[in-house]
């Protein structure tokens, strides 16, 4: 059974938006409601501005910064 789907901000179709890639960049898509728009959109990796992307790319830094002070 899938989890029930988030109550975040979705694009609507053709809409401008903003993810983290894997490498840490913000970058400006498209939305096509395609599978990987709608994985990024479950996981939390999608925003409406880049300003939002930029604020959550710095709290993510900021978890893996204390994470790794944790671990050594």
């Amino acid at each position: 059974m899938e989890p029930p789907d988030p109550t975040w901000w979705r694009p609507e179709l053709h809409a401008p938006w903003f993810h983290i890639t894997a490498d840490g960049q913000i970058t400006c898509e498209t939305w096509t409601d395609a599978p990987a728009d709608r994985a990024r959109w479950r996981l939390g990796n999608c925003f409406q501005t880049r300003a939002q992307a930029e604020h959550a790319r710095a709290t993510i830094r900021e978890a893996f910064r204390r994470w790794r002070q944790h671990e050594a």
